[in-house]
């Protein structure tokens, strides 16, 4: 009998390596993008809304009416340009106030911008939809390892990327020189596929913890879409880990499908191609 149970466990040793040795990362990537919510399906050829925050509304509300609490339009296309729209000022508003508003505009901007790489990646598109097809993958019998580098602006940049063998994203390091960052996206299971609601992430300098942010987003739907109503974004820092501060960027307007005409600056690089051909 037991000479029979040895030869059992063997035959399961040998079949679970056959298993995860067969798997691909394209099939395994075709798979998991099937159980993500997105914004970015084949039908949206763009999305566009209006944001603002907390910081800015309170500084604007007893100099302008609602109309102009939302200074920024932020718009997203299919070839993956971005960009941001500054909304019109109050009439008859003085050049000191502009300038402020401008400056609060930046503010707002440069906030987005600090967390919109990490929405695009988890709710935007799928998590393995930015994966090169020349990624390092080692599949375990429960976890899916991903390995790949990129440079940026002369630095490189290494990515290590966890997944559940179900296809969910686990956890993301993020890496250059003396410099780190870890984040774990959380989802919530919605209609049978995962739902970004948020993540965690940590910032490391010689791998000490320097600050860490935790972003939550709210949601509603929309027209079978999942959008964005407000991000709630709390930052801690090594200095004061016993104050959290909280910021909201608020979104309104969402819009699929805008009509959009993208108009190139005089001597942009594509007229500058036109003319040469």
């Amino acid at each position: 009998m037991k000479r029979t149970w040895i030869l059992i466990y063997l035959v399961f040793i040998l079949s679970s390596s056959t298993m995860v040795a067969q798997q691909d990362w394209p099939t395994f990537k075709a798979k998991a993008a099937q159980y993500y919510h997105v914004l970015a399906t084949p039908e949206v050829s763009n999305f566009s809304f209006l944001i603002s925050s907390d910081f800015y509304i309170n500084f604007i509300q007893d100099k302008a009416d609602s109309s102009f609490y939302y200074p920024l339009k932020y718009i997203w296309t299919r070839d993956a340009q971005q960009y941001f729209i500054l909304q019109p000022f109050p009439e008859n508003a003085a050049d000191s106030l502009r300038r402020e508003l401008l400056v609060r505009a930046q503010e707002l901007k440069n906030l987005f911008s600090g967390i919109m790489l990490d929405w695009y990646k988890y709710a935007v598109l799928t998590p393995v939809s930015d994966v090169p097809d020349d990624a390092q993958v080692n599949f375990s019998d429960d976890t899916v390892g991903v390995y790949y580098t990129f440079n940026d602006k002369g630095q490189n940049v290494e990515i290590r990327e966890t997944y559940t063998q179900g296809g969910q994203i686990g956890r993301v390091s993020w890496k250059s020189g003396n410099q780190k960052i870890v984040t774990y996206p959380l989802f919530d299971e919605v209609e049978n596929k995962w739902l970004c609601i948020g993540w965690d992430s940590q910032r490391y300098t010689d791998n000490n913890i320097i600050s860490g942010v935790a972003v939550r987003i709210e949601l509603r739907k929309e027209d079978n879409y999942f959008v964005p109503v407000q991000f709630n974004i709390m930052v801690q820092t090594q200095e004061h880990p016993e104050k959290q501060v909280v910021t909201r960027i608020y979104v309104k307007n969402f819009t699929l499908n805008e009509p959009l005409e993208v108009i190139q600056p005089s001597g942009s690089a594509e007229q500058k191609n036109e003319k040469g051909n």
